[in-house]
């Protein structure tokens, strides 16, 4: 798998740079772990990777998951 674009999921208050991505389809608040994305049918997290790749599918990796494609 090749990687073409990837967007780390930041800690903190709602990213408008992850918000405009076209997969993205909303932002919501846990109680108790915050913000989180939905990306077409996955969720991210802070520190997890949202990531398009070369057949134009997008894809959520952990941090060790990206980690390891990009070797």
């Amino acid at each position: 798998m090749k990687i073409v674009e990837a967007y780390q999921v930041p800690k903190g208050n709602v990213s408008p740079d992850i918000f405009k991505l076209p997969c993205v389809t909303s932002a919501y608040k846990t109680m108790t772990q915050g913000i989180r994305y939905h990306v077409d049918y996955m969720n991210a997290k802070p520190s997890d990777w949202i990531c398009k790749d070369e057949n134009g599918e997008w894809l959520v990796l952990t941090d060790n998951e990206y980690k390891e494609a990009q070797q």
